[in-house]
């Protein structure tokens, strides 16, 4: 079973906020007059992600996998049954719609045969969560899950490196672990800027990488979590975290607005998202974890995996219909090079196709994530 270990809901919240925001930065309603707040930079909130979930498998793993009290079946098992099952449904809603774009294609829609992206060999490469390990020249099907497929790959590697580490040094000390993971994280981003050509954002080709890197930063900061966890209560009572907890959100907001393609830009803020993890799994009486532990935050970073996986589908289907059915105005963005739609009101669009999506993950949650995670949660009661 996983952990009995109480949730974190402060960093349920951030997931879901995460996940929110990847939604506003695919879409391709634009205006002319657009202020992109929700965009700008968009795609770094996957690091966010992996950075997240390093520290939530540190928190929920660590201490079985280091005592070697859970074994690789039991922990895969679990680590499938969250992932698998609503990966393949979504997958499988993605078939009509390409078996659409095809016989469009045929009768004279569109310019990019839809099989570039969506042929069989990709469909099963999806289907099995290893289409970013550098199978394919560009992202397909399903975009977004390429990091899902890096999240799987990285939990196996994962749970060998903590295994075998804790095996040979059975009472290592807990310096030379962060040590490790920090040097494992660092060796990640630095494979990922030399021989990648996208740097930072790899996808589909050295994501793999990229996953690592925020990963092991995660389990860096679960490390120094159990430092201060049972002096959790001087936290709760020191100002000085409430206003860290402000000033790590301005940093987050200026560095965002501030990117460009600098590396020591993007670097800066993944350590930045690592430090306000910390922060906020420490103490949970400060400004922002208050917001965080609102119920509608919490619920919505229940909803986040459902909303992360459907959410392309849903904005793909909802775009082709205003550029071939409405016949809206077409333009290129000059940062991702990609067509967008131009129509009034942008925001509000985009924000009417988020609630779809919301209501959308609520029916995937509840009856394909949540019932399909139990039962692999009882097969696995059995290794």
């Amino acid at each position: 079973m996983q952990s009995s270990k109480p949730k974190l809901q402060t960093l349920e919240s951030l997931r879901g906020i995460a996940a929110i925001l990847v939604v506003f930065l695919h879409s391709k309603f634009y205006s002319s007059n657009d202020i992109n707040l929700l965009r700008i930079n968009g795609g770094i909130w996957v690091d966010f992600f992996f950075i997240l979930s390093g520290f939530v498998m540190g928190y929920a793993y660590f201490s079985k996998v280091s005592s070697h009290s859970i074994s690789f079946k039991k922990f895969i098992t679990l680590r499938f049954g969250r992932l698998f099952p609503l990966n393949t449904f979504i997958l499988l809603l993605w078939v009509p719609y390409v078996v659409v774009k095809i016989y469009a294609y045929n009768h004279g829609y569109g310019h990019i045969d839809p099989i570039e992206r969506h042929s069989p060999l990709q469909f099963l490469s999806n289907l099995f969560l290893v289409q970013s390990l550098n199978l394919h020249a560009q992202s397909t099907w399903n975009g977004p899950a390429w990091s899902i497929s890096t999240e799987f790959f990285t939990y196996i590697f994962y749970f060998f490196t903590v295994s075998v580490l804790y095996k040979i040094f059975p009472k290592i000390k807990m310096v030379y672990s962060m040590f490790i993971l920090l040097a494992l994280s660092f060796l990640a981003y630095y494979l990922l800027l030399t021989f990648n050509d996208d740097k930072f954002f790899a996808t589909y080709n050295y994501g793999i990488l990229r996953c690592i890197g925020g990963f092991f930063l995660g389990l860096l900061m679960y490390q120094i979590y159990l430092l201060f966890e049972n002096k959790k209560s001087i936290l709760k009572k020191t100002i000085i975290f409430h206003c860290i907890e402000i000033l790590l959100t301005l940093a987050i907001i200026f560095l965002l607005y501030n990117i460009r393609e600098s590396n020591l830009y993007i670097f800066t803020l993944i350590l930045i998202f690592a430090l306000t993890i910390l922060i906020l799994a420490l103490q949970s009486n400060g400004v922002m974890s208050k917001i965080l532990n609102h119920k509608l935050l919490r619920y919505l970073g229940k909803l986040s995996y459902s909303i992360y996986l459907c959410h392309a589908l849903i904005l793909v289907v909802a775009s082709n219909f205003f550029q071939y059915i409405l016949k809206v105005e077409t333009a290129i963005d000059p940062v991702f090079n990609l067509k967008v739609l131009i129509v009034p009101y942008s925001f509000l669009l985009n924000i009417g196709f988020l609630l779809i999506v919301i209501l959308f993950s609520h029916f995937t949650y509840k009856l394909i994530e949540e019932p399909f995670r139990n039962r692999f949660r009882t097969i696995a009661t059995h290794y």
